[in-house]
């Protein structure tokens, strides 16, 4: 994106922050993960001896399935006052857990509001009750969405309609029908959709195209690999196989097989496989040479006496080796190494 472009790019976290903030909520900086687990730990250390999470209170297990519990119970739209309301209702076991829960969890938020942090679902919580003025001029946004929406999510949007603002979400056909029905709005399509992406992550299944599919079991990789390329060579249209392709699972283990394989049955193969530089004996020696050009270690050009490459002389390799142990010696290696 060019630099001189006003156009700022934001996670959801700080777009709801943004908005926030021009509703006049008076937001907090917004606490990160390990903040908020953070927080918890520290609440976890407050719990009675008779709470059901005592035993495991210092455990980071624990304090990580807690973050994921309570932003799931805010998703919803629950508070640590809801689960407390909720605990009186319940029979003692589970009333005892949901009370523990509504304690770390409104502690943990407290720690939070103590060191100005709060969290993605307070923030939207402030906005869901604000009454932003009509001469407030929001931020024009383009929202993509590749997550399932929550009700807390639904709720926001909803504010975010009846504001003097152009808001566009882009998405998946699944979550924009999902969000437009909340919404009771018409969704725009754009683009000429084939068959395929109407189908693309969804559930619907798409009508018979006609295509030709065996199974075949292998007894190893290599069987595999030789039934495969046997089809190309036998169902290539006019015997052009460059015009069918293999799919596998990775060239790694397959690469090899597929062309030895194509080498014996007589198939023409095109791919390409990446291999590290060091497995290839001329790049390893041409690599270990600029290193060794680049050491201000004169020692490291001995690598010309081991390498067939260079053929150095064999009756000159220990005169050379132990003049360059010389200069290394003195620090005048490379002066040396150049009269010698």
């Amino acid at each position: 994106m060019p630099p001189d472009t006003d156009v700022e790019l934001l996670e959801f976290g700080r777009l709801v922050a943004l908005f926030a903030r021009l509703a006049e909520c008076d937001p907090l900086l917004l606490a990160t993960h390990a903040h908020f687990q953070g927080a918890i730990a520290e609440a976890c250390l407050e719990l009675p001896t008779g709470s059901p999470f005592f035993g495991s209170r210092n455990y980071a297990g624990l304090h990580r399935r807690l973050v994921e519990t309570f932003k799931e119970l805010a998703d919803w739209q629950l508070s640590p006052q809801v689960i407390s309301n909720l605990a009186i209702e319940c029979t003692p076991n589970l009333g005892a857990k949901l009370d523990s829960i509504a304690q770390i969890w409104g502690a943990a938020e407290q720690r939070l509001a103590e060191f100005g942090r709060e969290l993605g679902y307070q923030q939207i919580a402030k906005c869901l009750v604000s009454e932003p003025s009509a001469d407030v001029s929001f931020t024009k946004t383009l929202l993509f969405i590749d997550e399932p929406l929550t009700p807390l999510h639904l709720a926001w949007f909803n504010w975010v309609k009846n504001l003097q603002t152009n808001f566009v979400i882009a998405g998946p056909r699944e979550i924009i029908k999902i969000l437009s029905d909340a919404l009771s709005v018409t969704p725009e399509q754009h683009g000429t959709e084939t068959k395929f992406v109407r189908c693309l992550f969804t559930g619907m299944i798409a009508e018979d195209p006609g295509v030709e599919v065996q199974h075949f079991q292998a007894a190893d990789t290599l069987a595999e690999v030789e039934w495969a390329l046997r089809q190309v060579r036998d169902k290539a249209p006019d015997g052009d196989s460059h015009r069918v392709g293999l799919f596998a699972r990775g060239l790694e283990d397959y690469g090899p097989l597929i062309e030895a394989a194509a080498n014996r049955l007589g198939v023409p193969v095109r791919m390409s496989r990446s291999f590290g530089l060091r497995t290839n004996a001329f790049l390893r020696t041409l690599v270990d040479t600029l290193k060794a050009l680049h050491s201000d270690d004169v020692r490291s050009v001995r690598i010309l006496t081991r390498s067939s490459y260079f053929l150095f002389p064999k009756e000159l390799r220990k005169e050379f080796l132990d003049e360059l142990a010389t200069g290394y010696r003195e620090s005048d290696g490379w002066r040396r190494l150049e009269l010698w």
